[in-house]
């Protein structure tokens, strides 16, 4: 009894032995996918055929596969989307390869590995058309198509036999023969009452997006053309015939109806012509061909299908058995092998050559398809689709306008912006007139001066400074033509410097005129008096340092997107910039504070008293105008073309009433002062201290020169 638990104690420890070894060398792949139909599930082929040669070569790798269908499990495509984000995002040590639908690649992109590098040769044998459209994320190729379908359109052959009409190849032909078919039925009192002439296939979901798409392909005008343009007559023409076909031959129940529904036609012979994905079984009446287009060689069919993946976190021990795994999965093959035991159609375009495929399929169907592929390297696709499928279903039924359908679809991705140009709207334009006849009647008004010599008698402020305040106001109105066309990051801080300095040109000279008028004497208001370039210096110079400061954390530009409204783009700013702009409207905020705070001061004297009141005019309009700006940037108003204008009018009156006011004060005041006399005196005075500031730098000289210059019975203090 000992010897036989003994011996068979050996046998034990042999195949535990041989198991700990076995398994310890083993590395095992975990996998998961999603099928909507037994047509396309070829998960299975795939991992059976793999395993079973892995263990025929002693390749000790196993995949495991966790295949969620519709049968066992309650998920659909987007909740399988949802379960991709989930495991990507917090779940991703759990399997190291996806199963994902092609219109993800840049969704699921950035945590894939590059298949380049892993398996070149493979890739070789890949349709460059397919992989370009469906498999990149950037430059990284993160994925490869391991099935894909097309919608194809079934036709009743011995419907069309029996009243001698021809397969329709294109979508006026299509029109014309199921028309004369229904005429024809109904007129022989066949009384056939459920029969469909033709199904659309435009389900609020992806499907009826892809019926979408792939009918404006259809629209192109050559073979090669591109897609053809959203605003252009032949988009135009496709609504048309689909909304012809829908309102004479069909309902709009029947082309809302979803595949389910699709499904039960291809299986009775009730349907004249039914669109559909090709990968199905039907009733023996139905024959397929590709789908109709504009004109007869012309098609179009949006390509479905799912890639493999890689997650780039894989376990450094699985990634050197990568290539084994890859090689086989994605060969040629087992791509011969998926398609000659499913109805789906293969990225490796070569096989539809070879005879023993052909034998086994209709191989001129999938050589004559012409591919189209959505768009989904558009951020939020699936937010895109559904507006897209949406805009054009308020057409074809609710009778929503075709001009407005179609800019609504546009408007959904185009980044609008003003211009001079009247294509979209004359704000633009308008803009531009504007601001040209302001600039014109300064640059008159300023030339008037000249001719007339009124410059000789201007007192209120410094020439130079009155020049100063009129370029201040002039560079401001040039931000309203910044504010026009692409935005980019160099216009963003041309525009903050602009404002920035114009701000300056035009409220320094106030606050100089405020400062020198002074009732009480301090030194430190007498030295500006005398040294007013300086002055402003040391204001420009603050507006220097803010905006190189900004430098550090520049602006940048980002797309607004606007739900059922029209798209743009703006400048923004990091945190750090944020405070550097805050600090620098604060420093503005303080100017005009000090501004009103002498205003206050100097109110008591009656001889500016009238002054004063258009100063402070002039200083309550900067006020009222920077708290506008202010509220526009901090408000979302997500509509370009009121920002636009409400920025523009803000400067406008910004820069219009600080060269109105000024003008106003300088010639007015001259005008109806009738002491000529004082007038010269002030006149010489002014520009006596302009050269003796830029000349010499001691006041008590100056003060004494220009006693010798002028009578001093005869001066007032300036």
């Amino acid at each position: 009894m000992f010897i036989i638990n003994k011996k068979y104690n050996i046998w034990l420890l042999i195949l535990l032995y041989n198991l700990y070894i076995y398994v310890g060398k083993t590395i095992t792949f975990n996998a998961l996918a999603f099928s909507y139909s037994e047509e396309t599930e070829v998960y299975s082929i795939l991992i059976n055929g793999f395993n079973k040669y892995s263990k025929q070569n002693n390749l000790d790798i196993d995949i495991c596969l966790n295949l969620l269908t519709l049968y066992n499990s309650s998920k659909e495509v987007k909740d399988y989307r949802s379960t991709l984000d989930f495991i990507l995002r917090k779940d991703y040590e759990r399997y190291d390869i996806i199963f994902y639908d092609l219109i993800y690649s840049s969704r699921f992109g950035s945590n894939l590995l590059d298949l380049k590098n892993i398996i070149p040769e493979e890739i070789k044998e890949y349709n460059p058309i397919f992989i370009n459209s469906t498999g990149y994320y950037k430059d990284k190729l993160v994925g490869l198509p391991v099935y894909l379908d097309f919608s194809v359109l079934y036709y009743n052959e011995p419907l069309l036999n029996k009243y001698n009409q021809k397969v329709p190849k294109t979508w006026n032909e299509l029109y014309d023969t199921g028309k004369y078919i229904m005429e024809k039925e109904n007129n022989n009192n066949n009384n056939n009452i459920n029969l469909i002439i033709y199904n659309g296939f435009f389900p609020d979901e992806e499907n009826g997006f892809c019926s979408l798409y792939e009918l404006i392909y259809s629209y192109r005008e050559f073979v090669n053309s591109t897609f053809p343009d959203l605003n252009s007559l032949s988009t135009e023409n496709a609504f048309k015939i689909m909304k012809k076909i829908k309102d004479d031959l069909s309902s709009d129940e029947i082309f809302q109806m979803k595949a389910n529904f699709v499904l039960d036609c291809l299986k009775n012979d009730n349907s004249l012509f039914i669109k559909f994905i090709n990968a199905k079984k039907t009733n023996t009446v139905y024959k397929k061909t590709i789908l109709p287009g504009v004109q007869e060689g012309i098609s179009g069919a949006t390509i479905l299908g799912y890639n493999i993946g890689v997650i780039k976190y894989i376990k450094e021990e699985k990634k050197n058995k990568l290539k084994s795994v890859l090689s086989y999965l994605c060969s040629k093959n087992m791509q011969r092998t998926i398609i000659m035991e499913k109805p789906i159609l293969s990225a490796i375009s070569s096989l539809y050559g070879e005879e023993e495929v052909c034998q086994k399929i209709d191989c001129e169907i999938y050589k004559n398809i012409q591919p189209v592929f959505r768009p989904t390297s558009i951020v939020d696709y699936d937010n895109y689709s559904n507006k897209y499928l949406n805009y054009f279903n308020g057409y074809l039924f609710k009778n929503d306008s075709l001009h407005d359908s179609i800019r609504n679809i546009i408007d959904i991705t185009k980044i609008h912006s003003i211009s001079i140009g009247t294509s979209e709207n004359i704000v633009g334009l308008f803009t531009a007139i504007s601001i040209f006849l302001i600039l014109a009647c300064i640059i008159v008004s300023f030339f008037f001066l000249l001719y007339k010599g009124f410059l000789d008698y201007f007192i209120f402020i410094p020439i130079d400074f009155w020049i100063m305040s009129m370029v201040g106001s002039v560079s401001f109105l040039s931000v309203c033509f910044l504010e026009m066309g692409t935005v980019t990051v160099l216009k963003c801080h041309f525009i903050q410097f602009i404002m920035s300095g114009s701000f300056t040109l035009t409220v320094v000279p106030i606050l100089y005129k405020l400062i020198i008028d002074y009732p009480k004497e301090i030194k430190f208001f007498k030295w500006i008096s005398y040294n007013r370039y300086y002055f402003l210096l040391f204001f420009s110079m603050f507006d220097i340092l803010f905006n190189l400061l900004t430098i550090i954390s520049p602006f940048k530009v980002i797309d607004k997107i606007i739900s059922d409204g029209q798209n743009y783009q703006e400048c923004t700013f990091s945190i750090l910039g944020n405070i550097i702009l805050w600090t620098l409207f604060l420093y503005k905020l303080l100017i005009i504070i000090g501004c009103l705070c002498i205003i206050i001061v100097e109110w008591k004297s009656n001889e500016i008293k009238y002054e004063l009141n258009i100063l402070f005019t002039i200083i309550f309009i900067f006020s009222f105008s920077f708290i506008l700006l202010l509220i526009i940037c901090i408000f979302e108003i997500n509509n370009y073309i009121y920002i636009f204008i409400l920025k523009s009018t803000i400067i406008v009156i910004f820069s219009v009433s600080n060269y109105v006011f000024i003008f106003y004060l300088g010639i007015n005041m001259e005008v109806c002062d009738k002491n000529w006399s004082k007038r010269t005196i002030n006149v010489n005075k002014i520009k006596y201290n302009i050269d003796i500031s830029i000349n010499t730098s001691s006041v008590t000289n100056r003060e004494e020169d220009f006693t010798n210059f002028n009578n001093p019975s005869n001066t007032t203090g300036y």
